[in-house]
């Protein structure tokens, strides 16, 4: 019988594609600070309009609400014609893809490319033969300068 082949598991092949560079702390600090007030901000829209529908009347709502000198029946107004204007949008976006369905029947024109050769790659004259054939062949390798021209 013959022997079975050994497994790899999908972690260990996927190690073999990824890259990895240095990363700042200061720009993760940035990004996690930016999304923080992101979603701060989300959550208080949220509960405006939560409050502004069930007509909860809590103290930061109403005095959003005042500065911007609306009521809940304003608020939930403005919700309301969002809504509608959604929905005839929506409809008529699905009406046009319904219609192009039925005129043109569904469509499979798209040609794709072939799979790529190395000769495709050497053609473009933007790498070295020698630098391809070293891409190609290492297992890892670092790259002090870029290899395009």
């Amino acid at each position: 019988m013959d022997q079975s082949r050994s497994r790899v598991s999908q972690i260990e092949r996927n190690k073999q594609f990824i890259v990895k560079s240095k990363r700042h702390i200061a720009r993760d600090v940035v990004v996690v600070f930016a999304s923080l007030i992101v979603w701060t901000y989300t959550l208080v829209v949220i509960y405006f309009f939560v409050d502004a529908i069930l007509s909860l009347n809590h103290p930061v709502p109403t005095m959003i609400k005042s500065w911007f000198k609306m009521t809940n029946q304003d608020v939930v107004m403005f919700l309301f014609y969002v809504v509608i204007s959604f929905g005839v949008i929506f409809m008529m976006l699905w009406t046009w893809s319904q219609y192009n369905r039925l005129k043109y029947g569904k469509l499979r024109r798209r040609k794709y490319p072939e799979p790529s050769q190395s000769i495709d790659f050497i053609k473009l004259g933007m790498i070295d033969v020698e630098m391809y054939e070293k891409l190609q062949n290492a297992k890892e390798i670092t790259l002090e300068k870029n290899p395009m021209k």
